[in-house]
C-alpha cells in the first residue's frame, strides 16, 4: 500500500514539474513575440543561442534560475516571481498529499 501511495506522490510531483515549464515556456515565447524577436535575437541579447530559446519555448528544457534572473533584467520580465508562485503552491500540495498518505496508512494499519 505504502509503495502505491509513493508511487501517486511521485505522479503528482511531476505532474506539477511539468505544469511549471510550461508556463514559463509559454512567458519567454510571449515575451519574445510581443518584442517581435527571432529566437535567435532574443537569446543574443542575453548570450544564449536560438536554439536554446527554442528548447526552452517548447518544453524541451528548462532554463535554470540564472537565466530566468538574466532574462528578467534584459526584458523586464517576472519570471522568478512566476517559478517561485508555482513553487509554493506545489509544496503546498505535496504537504497535503503527505498528510493525507499518513492518513490513509494509520486506516489500513489499526
Amino acid at each position: 500500500m505504502q509503495y502505491i501511495l509513493q508511487q501517486y506522490l511521485i505522479q503528482c510531483i511531476n505532474f506539477y514539474k511539468k505544469k511549471n515549464m510550461e508556463d514559463v515556456s509559454k512567458k519567454i515565447k510571449k515575451i519574445r513575440t510581443k518584442l517581435n524577436m527571432s529566437q535567435e535575437r532574443f537569446g543574443n541579447k542575453i548570450g544564449l543561442s536560438g536554439k536554446t530559446i527554442s528548447a526552452y519555448e517548447t518544453g524541451k528544457c528548462m532554463p535554470p534560475l540564472r537565466i530566468l534572473e538574466k532574462m528578467s533584467e534584459v526584458y523586464n520580465a517576472d519570471f522568478i516571481q512566476l517559478n517561485s508562485d508555482k513553487k509554493l503552491n506545489i509544496e503546498a500540495k505535496i504537504r497535503l498529499i503527505k498528510e493525507a498518505t499518513t492518513e490513509i496508512e494509520e486506516i489500513f494499519i489499526n
